[in-house]
């Protein structure tokens, strides 16, 4: 099995940053990508799954964006890289958030020390959120007085996304904070059945449903199924 890719968000607009930001990551091999503005990078954090957060803004939108970031189940648990000036408050606000502190001119080496410390606590969580595409699985989803059937677009030990959701007439109420009750198969393994939260949905019948309760048995189906994807042994 090939290692895995961690993915890295940078937010900024100075482009003599971002390069050093890329060379640290050059030893990881991680997939970079960089925003720029502050509105794009909150809903791209919002809807994205992240290993680690570069963010080089002033003060009060590094603080908007860490709070968010801490508070979305998307990002809770990313490794966040925070710029701060080294005179006055801002560093000891930023600290409160982020998990490393970088200062302006960016030393590569020192980045790429902090990359190595925590590539292993990274990876570890990258396993536990990597998701699995899943072909011809079913969900049935059940909220308040509303019930609906999607298909499953992939699969994680902490939940799934799902696609071509069927519209009810409570559909208002299928929201991000929702709570559902939810059905599905595996190949070759008995029915799942458990609670999860609507963590993000569109009007195109797609939407991210993080699991909340799952009884033992079917954590135990759902191991064996992510474990075989995880080694090759199912497509």
């Amino acid at each position: 099995m090939q290692a895995l890719r961690l993915d890295f968000l940078v937010v900024c607009s100075d482009a003599v940053f971002l390069k050093s930001v890329a060379s640290a990551l050059e030893e990881s091999k991680a997939r970079l990508l960089c925003i720029p503005y502050l509105e794009r990078a909150r809903a791209y954090t919002h809807r994205n799954r992240l290993d680690g957060i570069v963010l080089d803004l002033p003060l009060q939108p590094t603080l908007t964006l860490l709070r968010q970031i801490r508070e979305t189940n998307a990002n809770r648990n990313a490794t966040i890289f925070a710029c701060a000036e080294r005179e006055g408050d801002s560093a000891t606000a930023v600290a409160a958030e982020a998990d490393f502190i970088l200062y302006k001119p960016l030393e590569t080496e020192k980045l790429q020390q902090m990359i190595r410390i925590c590539v292993p606590m990274m990876e570890t969580w990258r396993k536990r959120y990597l998701r699995h595409p899943i072909e011809d699985s079913e969900v049935h989803l059940r909220w308040g007085g509303g019930t609906s059937y999607a298909r499953i677009s992939n699969l994680s030990e902490t939940g799934m996304a799902i696609r071509n959701r069927s519209h009810t007439g409570d559909d208002a109420g299928f929201l991000p904070g929702t709570t559902v009750n939810f059905s599905f198969t595996l190949p070759d393994a008995p029915i799942l059945r458990g609670k999860g939260e609507v963590v993000w949905c569109d009007q195109e019948g797609m939407a991210g449903i993080q699991f909340v309760f799952l009884p033992p048995r079917g954590q135990l189906e759902l191991s064996k199924w992510l474990g075989a994807k995880n080694t090759g042994k199912i497509a």
